[in-house]
């Protein structure tokens, strides 16, 4: 979706989904795990798009079906000219990543690069793209004066539905740190999410709750 349209939609086509019953006859991680770039539980494993079958099913918008690979350059190009077009006034921009969450679909770019799998390979292509973002910012002179929060909405998780060797692949690290637990578990690494500040921060002496992350 962009500004409540989605791009490249053939009115002719549009867009159907369901997460109650099947619809149309697309195939499905079921039904043809054969076109699967990775296989996934069966919550995960309705209608494929781009080689991965997904939560819920579709049909119609074939001409502006999406590329995980890509996606998130695209929305690093998309952030990237909303902060030049807003450089010379206050602005606010949200920029989450959706390429931590899964499916775990590197960038070619990065595809390989770690040992720790998709999962390592997407969390570099993470930093890549912060480090896009304070670049802009550093040429356009206006670093000094805006205010980064980077943060998370959910401890770790490694294994979420798909086989991408997450947990084999990930042998003695501990994504957690010192924390028990992570994603859908009842310990702290749920909501112990770290935050970055960066910028300009007004110094107070008094605490305040909002710095606080639960």
């Amino acid at each position: 979706m962009e500004n409540g349209k989605v791009p490249d939609l053939d009115p002719n086509d549009p867009i159907a989904v369901s997460y109650a019953a099947m619809i149309g006859d697309e195939p499905t991680g079921l039904s043809d795990p054969q076109l699967l770039k990775q296989r996934a539980d069966t919550q995960h494993s309705n209608t494929i798009i781009n080689g991965i079958s997904r939560i819920g099913f579709m049909t119609g918008g074939k001409r502006a079906r999406w590329v995980d690979e890509e996606i998130p350059m695209v929305l690093n190009g998309k952030a990237k000219d909303f902060i030049t077009e807003h450089k010379d006034k206050p602005f606010f921009l949200y920029y989450p990543f959706p390429n931590i969450h899964v499916p775990r679909t590197p960038n070619r770019k990065f595809a390989g690069t770690t040992a720790l799998g998709a999962r390592g390979d997407v969390i570099a292509e993470m930093d890549w793209l912060v480090g896009e973002i304070t670049q802009l910012l550093d040429s356009l002179g206006i670093t000094k004066q805006t205010l980064i929060i980077f943060s998370s909405d959910n401890g770790p998780v490694l294994d979420d539905g798909y086989e991408d060797l997450a947990g084999k692949l990930n042998k003695d690290h501990r994504p957690a740190g010192i924390f028990r637990g992570g994603k859908y578990s009842a310990f702290e690494a749920v909501h112990e999410c770290q935050q970055s500040f960066h910028g300009p921060v007004p110094y107070s002496p008094v605490f305040h709750p909002l710095c606080v992350h639960r």
